[in-house]
């Protein structure tokens, strides 16, 4: 039995429709249209950037200690894992930094039975404690970037 479905190259072909409805729809524009819906647009973004400029205002970032410890503890076993799975790794947090990353990129990854726990536990570990992962390809390579947000909000006085 073969099941196979193609929700990428669906998804891909509604946004190039939607894209193309988009375009046919700008190029009837007027002139005056157009800069209606560029104001418009800027309107949008400046409330957004007001809202949250407000939202900085009633609450501060520092720094977590729990936080980051436990990213210590997670970029020493990336690099472990790293190295038994022949991957490269790159790990970044700036000392007055909030959030910190662990890249790995590769070219083929293989887990089997017989890959240790550990280093599963370790893989799974990374994406459920980030805040958010982001995959790609690039110089083709296989590209997973975890994302950790080292700090608490508490509210400003």
């Amino acid at each position: 039995m073969l099941i196979e479905k193609k929700y990428l190259d669906i998804a891909k072909h509604e946004e190039e429709e939607i894209q193309k409805d988009l375009d046919e729809e700008y190029a009837k524009m007027t002139e005056e249209q157009k800069l209606e819906k560029k104001k418009q647009q800027e309107e949008e973004v400046k409330e957004l950037i007001r809202r949250a400029e407000e939202r900085m205002q009633k609450v501060k970032k520092i720094a977590d200690s729990r936080k980051i410890m436990k990213f210590t503890y997670l970029q020493k076993a990336a690099i472990e894992l790293a190295a038994h799975l022949q991957m490269n790794v790159k790990i970044e947090r700036k000392d007055n930094d909030l959030w910190g990353t662990i890249e790995f990129s590769f070219d083929r990854m293989w887990i089997l039975e017989s890959t240790p726990r550990e280093w599963i536990e370790t893989w799974n570990r990374l994406v459920k404690e980030a805040n958010s992962v982001y995959i790609e390809t690039k110089d083709d390579m296989i590209v997973y970037q975890y994302s950790f947000d080292l700090s608490i909000e508490i509210p400003c006085i």
